[in-house]
């Protein structure tokens, strides 16, 4: 163009060339591109206000912000509280706002918007104005163990003008507890002596500025420790409490009252913890707290046994032989000795306690030893040792009344101490005790009885028996259990050539078979309860055998049924029991219409 003149060109067309015939087609070609192009200009502009006003009136979220700020450290159980503010940069309102906060585990939150036990919660926010900034808070507690942390989280929701779709900017923060306002300590001797009586005192406190509801305390004694009584009473167990209300600034405590065994020189430990429930109903540890004790023999030390053993299982009608050793384990001369040991149970025979150098006092049931009867108890050297004694019975039978008589022991708690106590040993506890418990076991019987008539089987034969002729006779079993459950029980016999087995059983299922090659009788139980024979008709069975006289029985009487023996488990002792009945010989003593000359064999 800008080389193009319009007027050389006009010459040169008319003086060398004829005007072509498509000179005036060319010419209508221009217009159409111009107006093809002036389209593509206008197309173009429309296509680029569109695309301005659509990305003038597009949602973008980035024009959408939460910020949050709160404590990165805190203490136990305080209020914490939590801003947030949310901006909204868009020229859209943003509708259906909700803030849900997932609050960390131990939190306890007091809010109206729900009561179900749960630490996420959402709460419903007005609608945002385009270009405006809200703002808000949250307070809540927060549980937990000294250099723990926790996460809350924050979701902001919203849709944004009229779209259906729901955007979501989330934001979290991590939470770290230093310290704890709950206090949990011990308070016990040092060094305590084994059997000896153990007093523990747990102390609370609660430091915080809030009344904590439902705290619980769980003790884990150590290992040997005897748990005896305990002010206030657990509410669960012998070692759980649970305190409805301790307000703040409230300190309390729980008392413990036991005893300890163990070997001289052993570390024992108990331990604590204090626990919590926060919103969603889940305990929570606040803390812990541990402390140990060594256990040491007392200046005035003690042992004791029965039959020689340190503990002692007994039957009924046993003697028991008590030997009690003392020792001065100190350094120091202790003067006016005296040892007492008390007896307990109502399975004793009192009746029959001989005791050596000692009085016996029956309205306590209790035996001394002291200066007066065992003058080397005056005063004991460094070192020196001693024994005193005394024997007492087992009653041969004892009372079964109702279904709690049972699982019974008698023990003897034996103490020693000293009117004087040294300089040295002020604080350290002199006298000791030591205490043995005895299991009995379990009166397990077996009664044996025979009849010629009996109304479970019909009989046959003559009486008094003949010599190669046959008779029968009807036999039964009764067994009797005390007080302990029995197991594995086992009744046998073993028949005689002359008895033959009838294979007549009753009940009928009753677990009772004959060995034909060992001649042997089996009745077998898997299980006896307590009170049978005593506060219920005992176990029996019925089984019938055959009599055929030899000749060279005649004139005599003659064993049927030998000796019945049954054996049997004790579960609470762990012993073997057994028990025999006396044969029966012809002349069945349990049978009234059998004397004694009917029970002579006759030819």
């Amino acid at each position: 163009m800008n080389n193009f003149y319009p007027n050389s060109q006009n010459q040169y067309s008319s003086q060398n060339n004829p005007q072509p015939i498509s000179a005036i087609p060319q010419k209508k070609f221009g217009k159409k591109n111009l107006r093809i192009i002036l389209a593509l200009v206008i197309i173009s502009i429309a296509i680029g206000v569109g695309f301005y006003v659509f990305l003038f009136n597009r949602f973008n979220p980035q024009s959408v912000s939460l910020k949050i700020s709160g404590p990165e450290k805190i203490i136990s159980t305080e209020e914490i509280e939590y801003n947030f503010n949310y901006q909204n940069n868009s020229k859209f309102p943003l509708n259906q706002a909700q803030l849900k906060v997932v609050y960390p585990q131990g939190s306890i939150i007091e809010d109206d918007y729900t009561k179900q036990a749960s630490l996420e919660r959402i709460y419903p926010l007005s609608n945002i104005a385009p270009h405006s900034i809200n703002q808000g808070k949250i307070k809540f507690r927060l549980l937990g163990k000294k250099e723990s942390s926790h996460l809350i989280k924050f979701e902001l929701r919203y849709r944004p003008g009229k779209s259906e779709k729901t955007f979501v900017i989330k934001k979290e923060s991590q939470i770290k507890i230093i310290s704890v306002p709950i206090i949990l300590t011990f308070d016990l001797p040092e060094q305590t002596v084994p059997a000896q009586n153990l007093s523990i005192t747990a102390h609370y406190i609660n430091n915080s500025d809030i009344d904590l509801k439902n705290l619980q305390i769980e003790l884990s004694y150590p290992l040997g420790f005897t748990y005896n009584s305990a002010y206030p009473q657990p509410s669960s167990s012998n070692n759980l409490w649970i305190i409805k209300e301790v307000k703040a600034g409230q300190r309390g405590k729980i008392i413990i009252n036991g005893s300890i065994d163990g070997q001289e020189g052993e570390i024992k430990n108990i331990y604590g913890k204090i626990e919590l429930p926060d919103s969603a109903n889940q305990l929570i540890k606040l803390t812990a707290a541990s402390k140990t004790f060594k256990i040491t023999l007392s200046p005035l030390s003690l042992q004791q046994t029965v039959n020689g053993e340190v503990s002692s299982i007994a039957s009924l009608g046993n003697v028991l032989n008590f030997q009690v050793h003392y020792q001065n384990t100190s350094e120091e001369v202790l003067k006016n000795i005296t040892i007492e040991s008390h007896l307990s149970g109502t399975g004793f025979d009192f009746s029959t306690i001989q005791v050596e150098s000692g009085f016996f006092d029956s309205a306590q049931q209790k035996i001394i030893w002291n200066s007066v009867s065992q003058p080397n108890l005056t005063s004991l050297n460094p070192g020196d040792e001693g024994t005193v004694s005394f024997s007492i019975k087992i009653k041969k039978t004892i009372p079964i009344n109702n279904w709690s008589d049972k699982n019974l022991s008698v023990s003897c708690l034996t103490s020693i101490n000293s009117e004087n106590h040294p300089l040295s040993l002020q604080g350290t506890q002199i006298g000791s005790q030591v205490k043995t418990t005895i299991k009995l076991n379990s009166d397990l019987r077996i009664v044996a009885k025979g009849y010629y008539q009996d109304e479970i089987f019909s009989k046959s034969g003559p009486i008094p028996p003949k010599v190669n002729q046959s008779t029968t006779y009807t036999f039964h079993w009764y067994l009797f259990n005390s007080t302990n459950d029995l197991e594995n029980i086992q009744v046998e016999a073993v028949l005689p050539s002359y008895m033959q087995w009838e294979h007549q059983v009753s009940p009928s299922n009753a677990n009772i078979k004959y060995d034909s090659s060992r001649r042997r009788i089996i009745w077998q139980i898997d299980k006896i309860e307590p009170g049978v024979g005593f506060l219920k008709p005992p176990r029996e069975v019925v089984f019938q055998l055959k009599f055929v006289p030899s000749i060279t029985q005649v004139g005599s009487r003659v064993i049927l049924l030998p000796r019945s023996c049954v054996k049997a488990t004790d579960l609470f002792t762990d012993q073997n029991l057994e028990n025999c009945a006396n044969e029966i010989y012809s002349d069945l003593p349990d049978d009234p219409s059998i004397d004694f000359s009917k029970g002579i064999v006759q030819q």
